[in-house]
């Protein structure tokens, strides 16, 4: 008796080669929006512009709420002046939102949740994967639940500002992977399946007033210390007139945060779906605080000693060697940290300029269960990070996404098309 509905279109809406547009109030359902080219709401150019300019300007998108797409939700590319507001883009089966060389971008309010259902493995999806993307201030950003990496900026990102962040129940939290200047603060990341933040090639990165938890699957802060190269005359810093420069870690600060090892209770969330790069699964695992997964083990150990600077920060594990400085390794590291030298906190001060900081439980009422609500008068209160507690509502919503049997299926198929 049940009623199928299937989609007829591909795409929704289209607004390519056009410039000061403004979308309020529309909500947008089930496009075929098949995976690669063609999301279901797309704005900008199709191509880069021939005189290397971006020409396409001031879309401003908002209180628009996108739901179950068969491919991307919403995509910007060769733009610039971009405005998302109070839009939610949920259960697209690759991602939420993509950018492409886009220059001057704001999100305030937006919700990217439970996104990636269809295509197992993590890669090119999730709640939002970043390309090219210059001047960007990313405020009040909630991605929950997706199979993949919840916020990802990969391949010439620059001067982005991350403010506001929760980021919970993802493959990975945050992403900032061959690019430069990241700045995250006033945040929340916790409980991603196998880390909370991956820096990969990635340069002048500062984390402020945050939360950074566990459990994770191989690392709350994961490194890839590789020297990368660009997209070179294709990067928009090229385009922009920019100077163009390789990528190699260098420089990490981290101030008034609070990193914090969780013991798994259970396996990562969605560990029961085929991925080849989801880490431990192990019931009492807990994850190092700060570790190389793999890469250059030469400018992993530079970076250390020279690159790394903290301050005022509470550290804290169960797990007391919980720093990962050396002796690389690259067997099996797909699945756990490429470091197997660890250090506990006084050798991570003798190491690492990390001035004013402390190992002590800082005191959330159940950080376990997703509760960092600062128990009154413990060390939380004085260095101001953000207080949060996982809604009934959005743990219900959760859990009955990873119920789902699109969610829980291994043999999903990689692509879906039809020929009209």
């Amino acid at each position: 008796k049940a009623v199928p509905e299937i989609s007829v279109r591909t795409h929704l809406l289209w607004i390519v080669n056009k410039s000061n547009v403004l979308v309020r109030g529309v909500n947008f359902r089930m496009a075929g929006a098949i995976a690669g080219p063609r999301s279901a709401v797309r704005f900008g150019s199709w191509f880069p512009p021939a005189d290397g300019k971006l020409v396409q300007r001031n879309y401003t998108l908002e209180q628009c709420d996108f739901g179950f797409t068969g491919g991307t939700q919403l995509e910007f590319s060769y733009a610039r002046d971009v405005t998302v507001r109070k839009v939610r883009a949920r259960y697209a089966a690759v991602s939420g939102i993509t950018t492409t060389h886009v220059q001057n971008m704001l999100w305030d309010d937006v919700e990217l949740s439970y996104n990636h259902w269809r295509y197992p493995g993590g890669w090119g999806g999730g709640g939002s994967k970043n390309h090219n993307t210059q001047d960007g201030l990313f405020r009040n950003v909630t991605v929950l639940g997706n199979d993949a990496i919840g916020l990802w900026f990969d391949v010439d990102c620059a001067n982005i500002t991350v403010d506001g962040l929760v980021s919970i129940g993802n493959r990975v939290g945050l992403d900032f992977e061959i690019s430069k200047g990241l700045l995250l603060r006033n945040s929340i990341i916790a409980d991603n399946s196998k880390a909370a933040v991956a820096l990969k090639a990635a340069r002048a990165i500062a984390i402020e007033n945050s939360i950074v938890a566990g459990p994770t699957g191989v690392a709350n802060i994961i490194f890839q210390a590789a020297r990368r190269d660009g997209s070179g005359a294709r990067s928009i810093q090229a385009m922009l007139g920019l100077p163009v420069a390789d990528y190699v870690l260098d420089t990490l600060v981290i101030k008034n945060s609070v990193l914090l090892g969780v013991p798994q209770a259970t396996c990562p969330p969605g560990a029961e779906r085929h991925d080849h790069d989801r880490g431990v699964r192990e019931t009492g695992f807990v994850p190092p605080l700060l570790t190389m997964h793999h890469g250059g083990r030469a400018i992993y150990e530079s970076f250390l000693r020279e690159g790394f600077a903290g301050a005022g920060n509470i550290w804290f594990s169960p797990e007391r060697q919980a720093f990962g400085v050396g002796k690389i390794y690259e067997d099996g590291w797909r699945s756990r940290p490429s470091v197997n030298d660890m250090v506990g906190f006084d050798g991570w001060r003798e190491l690492t300029y990390d001035q004013g900081s402390a190992w002590t439980d800082p005191g959330f009422v159940n950080a376990a269960d997703l509760d960092f609500t600062p128990i009154p008068g413990s060390p939380p209160e004085k260095i101001k990070v953000p207080a949060f507690r996982l809604s009934s509502e959005q743990r219900a919503e959760w859990a009955s996404f990873k119920r789902a049997e699109f969610y829980k299926s291994t043999e999903r198929s990689e692509v879906v098309d039809v020929a009209y």
